[in-house]
């Protein structure tokens, strides 16, 4: 009996030792990789790829599994293409609200990419806050509410999704929908609608895991390393697409005018693409759906305008203009 709890001792501490010889090995890894001064630096291979590289910077952001990408809540965000941001508990810019409406209150949630956020401006700066202003002073203070959720890299897919999981929760009296840029963007082999969705537990695994200096090394080496450089001996092609094709871009804004309507909110579009063809699809289906359409074309002799039409952030002052043409077509469809 003895003998045979001796035996059965020593196998279970050989199972444990077997255990905990994986973790030993993975801790004293991520203490080298942290003594050597290991930095998770993906846009090495992103900036070749032509994606969105900034939404590695993991300190920031988190990987969602309909998103991609998405902020981390409850933040001053500071980076090398923001010097300050204000990112609240629901992952949008600006201050903390309530996410019921106060009665009286009319809500308008500015969906779009870098240019709603806000690329370079301080948070008083942004389109959304000079929209606020513009409203307030038409309508009287406190009877306008704007939600910046204007995400840096977005495309209209990712703004459906938006549409899709905030529409029924802050339930908006009018929506401003600004996408483009990025969705003629080239991408390798994928568009945005044919990735793969991650089970969110997956995805929630591997933000808990990215904050390893192992993980990161790992990560940096396997996945972006055989996908951007290799991705023709994986996947057998180095064919490449845009990151939202003109015909789902165009399925993209008709869904989202049913989404506002079913919603009971206007939409407003306000195109912002490089490329004439999504701004002729943009117009098109505003027509067609009886939505708003803000015509920047018509101020092309002002050169922030253009800019921000074409996808670029040109700053404040034009930002603020941009809040006067679109806040002239909101006052139209709603009354506080």
């Amino acid at each position: 009996m003895k003998g045979r709890r001796r035996f059965w001792g020593g196998r279970f501490l050989l199972v444990a030792a077997g255990g905990l010889l994986p973790l030993l090995v993975a801790g004293i890894a991520e203490w080298n990789l942290r003594r050597d001064g290991f930095q998770f630096e993906p846009w090495r291979y992103y900036r070749r790829f032509g994606a969105n590289f900034e939404a590695e910077e993991i300190e920031s952001y988190a990987k969602d599994p309909d998103l991609f990408w998405r902020f981390r809540p409850s933040q001053t965000l500071r980076t090398w293409w923001v010097e300050e941001a204000t990112i609240n508990r629901y992952g949008f810019r600006g201050e903390d609200f309530p996410e019921k409406k106060e009665p009286g209150v009319l809500r308008v949630l500015c969906a779009g990419d870098s240019g709603t956020f806000g690329w370079g401006v301080r948070d008083n700066e942004s389109f959304s806050v000079y929209l606020q202003e513009f409203l307030g002073r038409r309508w009287g203070e406190g009877k306008v509410q704007v939600v910046n959720a204007g995400v840096p890299g977005y495309s209209s897919h990712q703004g459906l999704h938006v549409l899709k999981k905030w529409g029924p929760r802050l339930r908006p009296d009018i929506v401003i929908f600004s996408f483009g840029r990025n969705d003629h963007n080239p991408t390798a082999w994928l568009t945005d609608r044919q990735r793969k969705k991650i089970p969110r537990p997956l995805v929630e695994l591997q933000n808990v895991l990215l904050r390893t200096r192992l993980y990161q090394w790992f990560y940096m080496r396997t996945t972006l390393y055989m996908y951007i450089e290799h991705r023709e001996k994986f996947l057998g092609s180095r064919r490449e697409t845009v990151r939202v094709t003109l015909s789902e871009y165009e399925e993209n804004l008709r869904r989202a005018a049913a989404l506002c309507r079913d919603g009971g909110a206007d939409i407003v579009f306000v195109p912002r693409s490089q490329q004439m063809a999504y701004i002729d699809v943009m117009k098109r289906v505003a027509k067609e759906t009886g939505s708003r359409y803000v015509d920047l074309e018509k101020f092309s002799s002002d050169r922030g305008i253009k800019d921000y039409s074409l996808g670029e952030h040109p700053g404040w002052p034009a930002y603020k203009r941009l809040a006067e043409i679109v806040g002239e077509e909101v006052a139209r469809l709603k009354t506080p």
